[in-house]
């Protein structure tokens, strides 16, 4: 009797970690934590290094990517190919997590192993309360962190921008006040108002 599996577990050479901040965190943000991330990568590549006996690196590239919005990035870790690794890519990717820690201001932070039939968990809730829905959403969650087999529990219930409408009362358009310059001036308070460019030699 010869066995055969339809879809058998391939070793792969890459690891895939996704970043979710908080909603409207900022991309310098963002860029300095998947900057983090990847000198953890490295430390573990070091380690790994160090004991092995042919002095090869584990980790071949580190590639980041900053979107598509400002407070969400990936990072894809390439590996040494699997026969000459001779370590699980399982087992990195748990070095690379432990190494990393929890990230302060992540509301979501995988390390997943690409496979083409997705993740290996999958949990799907519908309602029509959103209060009931998210506390459902939290059970869910507070109880699979609680397995031990279970790595990486997140969400998609992304909360949408915060956004700040500005209406002006009557007597300020009697000021001659309108809603263009007041939001004008809220902007230059945080992002400050450029006044002037001068020109010195080559240099702008």
């Amino acid at each position: 009797i010869v066995k055969s599996t339809f879809f058998p577990f391939i070793e792969g050479d890459n690891i895939n970690i996704t970043l979710k901040l908080t909603s409207g965190t900022r991309e310098t943000i963002t860029q300095a934590t998947l900057d983090m991330i990847e000198e953890r990568i490295w430390e573990v590549n070091d380690e790994l290094k160090s004991k092995r006996e042919d002095g090869l690196d584990m980790v071949l590239a580190v590639d980041k990517q900053l979107g598509p919005t400002s407070y969400d990035g990936k990072v894809n870790v390439v590996l040494l190919d699997g026969e000459t690794r001779n370590q699980r890519i399982l087992e990195v990717t748990g070095l690379i997590r432990d190494r990393v820690g929890p990230v302060y201001g992540a509301e979501a932070l995988a390390y997943g192993v690409a496979s083409p039939f997705g993740r290996a968990i999958s949990v799907s809730l519908l309602g029509n309360n959103l209060e009931e829905l998210s506390s459902a959403l939290e059970e869910v969650k507070s109880e699979m962190e609680q397995l031990s087999e279970v790595k990486d529990v997140i969400d998609n219930n992304q909360e949408g921008l915060k956004e700040v409408n500005v209406v002006l009362k009557p007597k300020a358009y009697n000021l001659g006040l309108n809603v263009q310059d007041v939001l004008g001036q809220l902007r230059q308070g945080f992002f400050g108002f450029e006044v002037q460019r001068l020109q010195r030699g080559i240099d702008e």
